[in-house]
């Protein structure tokens, strides 16, 4: 029976990890089941993100408007990624109210905040500055929730599972500068959209397209090179700076 978890490689999972995890996959769901419960119950914070009051109840938010992802989905339901990374732990599919969802916002200010973001009326002309700083402000605080999650998820699998020492230690170092990042990110997002700068982020490309495309995507990306192919970010660096 396969009882220790270790890191996954999204999408490079060997023939015989595969094995393995497909055929012990109730077990091994079962146990991949109640870490992420343990996890995502310590990682629960008491305060909204946004309003900083005191939350008990957070709303069910979704990184991309309901709306999109409804407009695509069959039976009310969607593919995941892991539909093409294909790891037998997790599902292939997804509801709407489960999909790129985070809780780190009270109901009033997820209805209010993000009001120019998820108007569908918006979206028949160029977004805005505005919308825009909402769709950074989504992206980040989804960010946050992912990293704040992968914290307690390693802590817990380290108390666990007796993870290395060494390569637990690394990945919690990389979450939690990931986590700082975001954060302040998302600090940028949020002044940008409460004192309604102009060009603080630039759009490059907009296009409207007159047929409907399957798939709902929105993240953040870093980039590695500028156009002159000089480094502008060295990803496997762990200094802040």
């Amino acid at each position: 029976m396969f009882n220790s978890p270790r890191t996954i490689s999204l999408g490079n999972l060997l023939e015989t990890e595969y094995d393995i995890m497909t055929e012990n996959k109730i077990s091994f769901r079962k146990q991949f089941g109640k870490l992420n419960n343990k996890s995502r119950k310590d990682a629960k914070m008491e305060k909204c993100f946004y309003c900083n009051e005191p939350c008990s109840s957070f709303c069910n938010s979704h990184s991309i408007p309901a709306f999109f992802l409804r407009s695509i989905a069959v039976d009310g339901d969607l593919y995941t990624s892991n539909k093409l990374v294909n790891i037998p732990l997790l599902d292939d599919g997804k509801g709407v109210n489960q999909s790129g969802t985070f809780h780190l916002i009270c109901r009033d200010c997820d209805s209010r905040i993000f009001s120019d973001y998820e108007n569908p009326d918006n979206y028949t002309e160029k977004p805005t500055s505005k919308m825009i700083a909402q769709i950074a402000m989504k992206n980040h605080l989804k960010s946050i929730s992912k990293r704040t999650f992968e914290i307690s998820l390693y802590n817990n699998m380290k108390e666990t599972y007796y993870l290395p020492e060494a390569s637990s230690n690394q990945r919690q170092t990389i979450n939690e500068l990931d986590l700082q990042e975001y954060i302040e990110e998302f600090k940028k997002a949020k002044r940008i959209d409460e004192k309604g700068w102009d060009n603080e982020y630039y759009l490059f490309h907009h296009q409207i397209l007159d047929y409907v495309v399957p798939i709902a995507a929105q993240n953040t990306v870093a980039l590695v090179t500028d156009f002159e192919g000089n480094i502008i970010n060295d990803i496997y660096n762990h200094s802040p700076s």
